[in-house]
């Protein structure tokens, strides 16, 4: 175990943990974002928002019928990504009712 819990420091092992996932980019250091949909939509709508620069998409992979990106986003950009992706949704079941959209944001199942 970590020194931190040997030495029942729970401080540093926090921040021991958050320096390790800030290193690895993953959570509370970054933001997740999964986009879902029907295939092909997906970059349909991640090239419709304009991710800020920074935004990483990671994999795209099939699940069911559906396909499901998943973006890495620096934390200070999680509010811009939302608000990109956010736009989209708001007029994209007008325009394409055919392929439902879904988008979450730091979901711990898609991790």
């Amino acid at each position: 175990p970590p020194a931190a819990l040997r030495q029942w420091d729970p401080s540093a092992f926090a921040a021991d943990e958050l320096a390790a996932r800030r290193a690895t980019g993953l959570p509370p250091a970054t933001r997740w974002f999964t986009v879902s949909a029907v295939p092909g939509a997906v970059s349909e709508a991640l090239q419709e928002a304009q991710l800020p620069a920074g935004a990483e998409r990671l994999e795209t992979v099939t699940i069911d019928e559906d396909e499901r990106t998943t973006l890495r986003v620096p934390y200070a950009l999680g509010p811009a990504c939302a608000a990109a992706l956010a736009r989209v949704l708001r007029t994209w079941s007008s325009r394409r009712a055919d392929a439902r959209l879904r988008v979450h944001a730091d979901d711990v199942e898609s991790l």
